[in-house]
């Protein structure tokens, strides 16, 4: 459910650090309970996701305002153990505010599936662990699809993009002990600066993102030397959002495919073997 913008900051600080005292605090707070794992049998709920309110700054009568947050991907392992991925809020980050307490999660269905887990609880990923991922960034919570073992977070300026090599045993546990990864290279929307090949469309070297001071590393890019987050044509070119705009990134055989802030397209093709 999209809540009103302010939830983003129900306690003036970091989210808490146990999934108990989170899951407790939806449960006497249930104004603040935003995702629903719902019984397909009676559409009661199952169980409460300890999963706090993130979502997408949009751009909406001239400020800010959330959007609604990605949806789980529901992914079945080998093995047959059935999972979501899902941003999740821990406020485990030093002293920030509270827009930057999420991670990127692998959350529990059931109390059988890791031990000492219950139904709602998550495993850190530790996407948000490779370099300059946004997926940190509670207020630029975007969608998330897969394809096998391969995570991509479709955030405004890049698609973010992660392949998961081993959450067995106790991997996961903190954000210390993260899921075994390997990074692939990210998708930027728009950047300035580093080497942009544009018949490769594959940038080496430092990306600032158009209209924000950060920026990413080599990776692919649609659009290049722009002064805007949106491209051209976007109702409002200076904000994040103007209108929930689609983001996207998924796998379809040979091609990998990036919708863009504002509904652009690159569509790049696998060169070597597809296995």
């Amino acid at each position: 459910m999209r809540l009103e913008h302010r939830a983003l900051d129900p306690f003036g600080a970091p989210f808490p650090t146990n999934f108990t005292t989170i899951r407790n605090w939806l449960i006497g707070n249930p104004q603040h309970q935003n995702l629903f794992a719902l019984r397909l049998s009676d559409g009661e709920k199952a169980f409460i996701p300890a999963v706090g309110y993130g979502g997408t700054e949009d751009y909406l009568g001239g400020s800010a305002y959330s959007a609604i947050g990605p949806v789980p991907v529901v992914k079945k392992w080998p093995g047959g153990a059935e999972v979501a991925y899902i941003h999740f809020r821990w406020g485990d980050c030093g002293g920030c505010d509270y827009r930057w307490d999420s991670h990127m999660g692998e959350m529990v269905l059931d109390n059988t599936t890791v031990a000492g887990l219950s139904a709602g609880d998550l495993r850190f990923v530790g996407m948000e662990k490779v370099g300059t991922f946004f997926v940190r960034i509670t207020d630029e919570q975007c969608p998330i699809t897969m394809a096998g073992d391969t995570l991509m977070h479709s955030h405004w300026a890049s698609a973010e993009i992660l392949r998961i090599t081993d959450r067995s045993g106790t991997r996961g546990s903190s954000f210390s002990n993260t899921f075994g990864y390997t990074k692939y290279p990210t998708i930027v929307h728009c950047g300035t600066g580093g080497t942009p090949n544009w018949t490769t469309r594959f940038n080496t070297g430092y990306m600032n993102l158009c209209g924000d001071t950060r920026g990413l590393g080599d990776g692919f890019f649609s659009y290049a030397g722009l002064s805007q987050y949106a491209p051209p044509g976007s109702p409002v070119p200076g904000a994040y959002s103007a209108g929930i705009l689609p983001r996207y990134c998924y796998v379809s055989g040979q091609f990998i495919v990036y919708e863009g802030n504002g509904g652009d397209i690159l569509v790049l093709q696998h060169s070597g073997t597809v296995p």
